[in-house]
């Protein structure tokens, strides 16, 4: 009964360090990069945003002036850094929050 736990433990230890070596070269190696910032919208431009006086609330203007400056810290980081690609990740999710905030100001 021992050595058939003892084999089975140490077949536990063998997946385990396999697993943790495989995770360590997908981190070291993956292709990361970040979200290109070319492919998102900037603020609240007219022609996609038609009624302006909207764009007066400073609800609608501090969203717009955030994305701004995470815009602009995300250019100032190299392109494939893990801070990047974090933030652009959060610039992505951050478009569709402002353009639910646009519409509901709209209604």
């Amino acid at each position: 009964m021992i050595p058939d736990t003892l084999v089975r433990l140490a077949a536990l230890g063998v997946v385990a360090i396999v697993a943790i070596g495989a995770v360590l070269l997908l981190l070291r190696f993956g292709d990361r990069q970040a979200p290109p910032v070319g492919g998102i919208v900037e603020g609240y431009p007219p022609d996609h945003f038609a009624n302006r006086e909207l764009l007066s609330l400073s609800a609608l203007a501090d969203l717009a002036a955030a994305q701004g400056r995470l815009l602009a810290m995300q250019r100032a980081l190299p392109p494939q850094s893990e801070e990047a690609v974090w933030l652009g990740t959060f610039i992505s999710e951050l478009r569709p929050l402002m353009n639910t905030a646009y519409r509901v100001a709209a209604a």
